[in-house]
């Protein structure tokens, strides 16, 4: 990997909170910054009780709001006032960055106007941010506002509006993910509308979008180099494929990948820090659960195992499934 490009941990609701982040920025180091799955300020001027724990310093090991690596909260809300004072709520727990969710896609999200719903209304948007950082400047708040968006709602010519929204602010780093709205996460990333949207820009960029192994991310930058668009593009955002493969940030830096001691040992770390979060191991197993279906993956025979895994309803069940795993050819 090439100087000066940084590497982010995605945002995955339900799978990358506290737990998962301190146990893979212990084992599997590599990734600069980490996004906090999103957070909603709802009416009341509140979050719910697990996002207060998510976000809590004392719940962060290894990561810190202003260290490396870096830990950056994620809000969702198309309401300036409410979105105001989450980033109050965060600047008091001493965060300095807060990152604004407009790329969610789904459609219980949209329909309220948040998330990817955002994008679809670029007048709306503009005076979203208006309103934003007149009111961080005039409440003296001291946090610097990133968003992780798409291309579009439902087309990716959409993107040249909303650069021009975006480059209108002084936001701290984009996050594109390389697909519109209403293609979720199906279908090959939009790679030549991603390089189309650096074009105009002057704000520092981040690729989103399939990045499954150390190749992904090369060949993005070289495409980008390509259109000598490189001077503002600077980073990549990896998701599903750290759950497939936890050792990718380390891969990508040109360390080795990861044996099976250390996954064995990482999954084990996360069983328990799991339990011990969420009172106990039969929520603690729904959560693993959900982890193998991307990490069953990494093995030849991740598939048989992972029907054996599903299958478990006791804490002794499970263990057993994935010992047999580990030590399987």
């Amino acid at each position: 990997m090439r100087e000066g490009i940084q590497l982010e941990m995605a945002p995955m609701e339900g799978l990358t909170g506290y737990v998962f982040r301190n146990a893979l920025a212990k084992d599997f180091p590599g990734a600069d910054v980490y996004y906090t799955p999103f957070l909603v300020v709802n009416q009341h001027h509140t979050f719910k009780r697990r996002e207060r724990r998510d976000v809590d310093p004392r719940n962060q090991i290894g990561l810190s709001a202003t260290g490396k690596p870096r830990l950056v909260p994620q809000l969702m809300a198309s309401d300036p006032d409410l979105f105001l004072w989450g980033c109050q709520y965060l600047s008091d727990l001493g965060y300095e960055e807060v990152n604004l969710n407009a790329g969610c896609p789904s459609p219980t999200v949209t329909a309220k106007g948040k998330g990817c719903g955002m994008l679809e209304d670029t007048l709306k948007l503009n005076r979203f941010f208006d309103r934003v950082f007149e009111g961080l400047e005039r409440q003296r708040i001291p946090v610097r506002i990133s968003v992780k968006t798409r291309l579009g709602m439902e087309d990716a010519g959409e993107m040249e509006d909303l650069m021009r929204v975006y480059t209108m602010y002084p936001i701290a780093r984009l996050m594109i993910h390389a697909r519109v709205g209403r293609a979720a996460y199906s279908g090959m990333p939009d790679q030549d509308s991603f390089c189309k949207a650096l074009e105009k820009n002057n704000l520092p960029v981040s690729y989103n979008g399939d990045i499954l192994t150390p190749e992904d991310g090369e060949k993005i930058l070289v495409r980008a180099e390509g259109h000598d668009l490189q001077k503002h593009f600077n980073g990549l955002m990896l998701g599903r494929g750290v759950l497939r493969d936890p050792a990718l940030f380390r891969k990508v830096r040109g360390g080795p990948p990861a044996d099976r001691a250390e996954l064995e040992n990482f999954v084990g770390e996360l069983f328990e820090g799991y339990a011990q979060a969420m009172d106990g191991y039969g929520n603690a197993l729904l959560r693993m659960k959900e982890l193998w279906s991307y990490l069953a993956a990494h093995f030849s025979e991740g598939d048989r195992y992972l029907k054996k895994i599903r299958k478990s309803r006791q804490r002794e069940d499970y263990e057993q499934a994935v010992r047999e795993l580990f030590r399987s050819g």
